[in-house]
């Protein structure tokens, strides 16, 4: 599973992420055609082999320690099949976990004589859950420290050992997550994965699990579409910073 950075600008912050929520059920509606599918497993295979495989095939003597028997076998066995699939391979790989579901007799998903997927979640989902600041706490900086400004201080920095010291160093520099656009002075570098202006979605690329990333945007590409969201923003605009989890 996956953690990412967003950027929430405006009030309403809830309201502006709930219609990305994986678990937000909808009519039965067509999400896919049997092409759109195939397109997206080759996507799939070809992010994986420029990351996960590429980084295995450097060095698999290193890659392989702390790995599982079972990942190292899907790596060396499994997963160079893949590089070869027909179309109809591709479609199959991209529909077979829905074909499960179907024959345990779950009523959310269908697949239509014309391969087609239709189902009742919401294709747009971006997060499973979320909290504010979370990993990416303090990513805002103020122009003048204030005691008062939000800070996560949740469960995962909680049972550090250095969590009070870092809380600390962090309010002393300024640091929140939750702020006005006249308070924060970095908002010209700071460049999250993904980020919500008036109730849109805009990202790097598509997370997946794993950190596994399709469809990314080059980095200097994606700094340039981050800087003109937030450009000329009113002084009063609220900036949240959102830890999303999918």
């Amino acid at each position: 599973m996956s953690h990412f950075c967003v950027l929430v600008i405006g009030y309403n912050v809830e309201k502006q992420l709930a219609k990305y929520d994986e678990q937000l059920e909808l009519e039965m509606h067509q999400v896919a055609t049997k092409e759109q599918l195939i397109q997206k497993k080759r996507n799939w295979i070809e992010e994986y082999k420029n990351t996960v495989y590429a980084q295995f095939l450097r060095d698999p003597v290193k890659y392989k320690e702390g790995c599982s028997p079972e990942h190292i076998k899907y790596l060396e066995e499994e997963f160079p099949k893949m590089l070869e699939w027909t179309d109809e391979q591709c479609y199959e790989g991209a529909i077979e976990s829905y074909r499960w579901h179907i024959e345990d007799g779950e009523k959310w998903c269908e697949i239509h004589e014309d391969g087609s997927l239709w189902e009742t979640t919401n294709e747009n989902a971006k997060w499973d859950w979320y909290q504010q600041g979370g990993r990416y706490r303090g990513a805002l900086k103020l122009k003048e420290p204030n005691p008062d400004a939000p800070l996560y201080t949740g469960w995962q920095w909680r049972n550090s050992k250095d969590a009070d010291t870092e809380y600390e160093r962090l309010k002393a520099e300024g640091r929140c997550d939750q702020a006005l656009v006249k308070d924060v002075v970095n908002l010209d570098t700071l460049i999250p994965f993904a980020v919500v202006k008036d109730g849109e979605w805009h990202e790097r690329g598509e997370m997946g699990w794993w950190a596994i990333v399709s469809d990314e945007k080059e980095e200097d590409v994606w700094a340039n579409e981050v800087r003109e969201l937030v450009k000329d923003l009113p002084e009063d605009t609220l900036l949240t910073i959102i830890d999303c989890h999918i």
